[in-house]
């Protein structure tokens, strides 16, 4: 039996995390507050209905199929990948009023072009822009522990500083895409990109724009049967392989000396353990679970959170072909409304709203003559002066009159409905005021910034997931894991 690592989590991250660790040889153990796993990339059900609860698509796919691969099995006997076309419909107010986005460059340089002939002779332009970014930065920022001074310091990743100038990090990612585009429709598709990370593209780096490579050059696809079938599929290979998992086990503390730390508490005993991979956001981690080290907890909570959402799940009588997979319905001023996300920290009168409705892929997810709507809305990070109460009410008003605006007056077909706001996503995923991506990517040095894989406060607690390194989104949460699995290995001696 080698040495017990306790995973406080089995949200994406956290399964990674303890695949890894399992095929090195650890005993893990994964404990888990909700009575599923996956985190926020869970389902719901109600009357009939099926909905996701977090990520809608998968962006780099292969990350998946190497995690299973890594595990001893294949990813193709748990989960089918489907291909997704158009990518997203987009509407706007005024003619031309939609426009589909594809991973086929010509399709999509045809379809910008009816925006904007320039413009669209623009696309191919872009998506060279953008995979160069990606390879510049890929291996260093999205596959290595960047806080580690030794990993640096390698002759691979010293040969790479150069580049780093090359990265785009000192522009926002509105101004390089204002330096290919012109039409502000087009414009703002682009920007949208920022949102993948909980971030304001007026603000983010355009190292960022690398997000519109994954999406278009690789290309994104969904997952049959919906995204929480990844959650389901990788908790089941956690343990054919024998890591022990246990559902409605919330941690209460973890515990330590000073120096390192020497258990988790929960609910109904101690667990005594010198490992933690703490799949959980890390300033809710310090600010809650960990008692003594207010001098990290103050810094921590001084990093801004990203973008916090407000999703309706409702279940629409009805079927409605002017819907695709994946519909966004933008606001006519988009940097007013990451105005009010990030600085009033209040809400937009006039907002962005993004629809999936997976039954058009699974129609089981919705009864006869139904559709499954997951509405989702952008939303500032909980602060004082905020009415929740009040908002959400004006919100789902706002959000019906969007519709009915654009032919999709559905006030009469909500046969049933759920809400999930900022304050349910603190209390569901214990994120730092109920943000989605843990810290905000709207500085250069976001990623440096970020909380590291390995902490140095405590010996022997790690952390995983959306909020440390490399940041949020499937594919990032699933490398968090796997870096954190490798440092761990690194670091901690296996018992025999």
């Amino acid at each position: 039996m080698g040495k017990k690592v306790v995973v406080a989590g089995a949200g994406l991250g956290g399964l990674s995390a303890a695949l890894m660790l399992k095929t090195r040889g650890f005993d893990v153990l994964i404990l888990e507050q909700n009575r599923q796993a996956g985190g926020k990339a869970g389902e719901r059900i109600q009357d009939g209905f099926r909905w996701d609860t977090g990520p809608s698509l998968i962006t780099m796919p292969f990350v998946i199929d190497e995690l299973f691969r890594e595990s001893g099995a294949r990813r193709q006997d748990y989960l089918t990948f489907e291909a997704i076309d158009p990518l997203c419909r987009y509407f706007f107010s005024g003619n031309p009023c939609t426009l589909d986005a594809s991973s086929n460059r010509e399709v999509m340089r045809e379809n910008l072009s009816r925006f904007s002939p320039e413009d669209g002779k623009q696309w191919n332009k872009f998506l060279n822009y953008t995979q160069k970014l990606y390879r510049l930065t890929a291996d260093l920022f999205l596959y290595s522990p960047i806080h580690e001074i030794q990993n640096l310091l390698t002759f691979k990743n010293l040969s790479r500083l150069p580049a780093l100038f090359q990265i785009d990090a000192f522009r926002s990612m509105h101004q390089a895409v204002s330096g290919y585009f012109n039409d502000p429709k087009i414009r703002q598709v682009m920007d949208r990109y920022a949102t993948y990370v909980g971030a304001d593209p007026w603000k983010a780096p355009a190292t960022l724009n690398i997000i519109t490579y994954v999406e278009y050059g690789m290309p994104a696809v969904y997952i049959k049967g919906g995204i929480a079938r990844l959650s389901e599929a990788l908790a089941k290979r956690c343990e054919e392989i024998g890591v022990e998992i246990r559902f409605n086990t919330p941690v209460r503390e973890i515990l330590h000396n000073g120096k390192k730390v020497t258990g988790i508490q929960t609910d109904n005993d101690v667990i005594p353990t010198s490992v933690i991979v703490a799949n959980s956001d890390a300033v809710s981690t310090f600010e809650s679970l960990i008692r003594g080290k207010d001098k990290t907890k103050k810094r921590l909570t001084k990093l801004e959170p990203s973008l916090s959402g407000l999703v309706f799940f409702w279940g629409i009588k009805g079927t409605f072909p002017q819907l695709a997979h994946h519909n966004i319905f933008f606001a006519d001023n988009y940097r007013k409304e990451f105005h009010h996300l990030f600085v009033t920290r209040d809400i937009s009168s006039d907002l962005t709203v993004y629809i999936a409705v997976t039954s058009k892929k699974d129609p089981e997810h919705a009864p006869g003559g139904c559709e499954n709507w997951f509405v989702l809305i952008n939303m500032p990070c909980l602060s004082g002066n905020q009415d929740w109460d009040k908002w959400v009410p004006e919100i789902r008003e706002n959000v019906l009159k969007k519709l009915a605006e654009s032919g999709l007056d559905v006030r009469e077909n909500i046969l049933t409905e759920s809400i999930m706001d900022p304050r349910d996503m603190k209390t569901l995923y214990s994120s730092n005021k109920g943000s989605i991506y843990g810290i905000s990517s709207n500085t250069r040095s976001t990623a440096f910034r970020r909380p590291a894989n390995r902490n140095r406060d405590l010996k022997g607690l790690y952390f995983c997931g959306g909020s440390s390194h490399p940041g949020g989104g499937v594919p990032l949460v699933i490398l968090s894991g796997k870096i954190t699995a490798e440092l761990v290995s690194r670091h901690e001696r296996i018992d025999k």
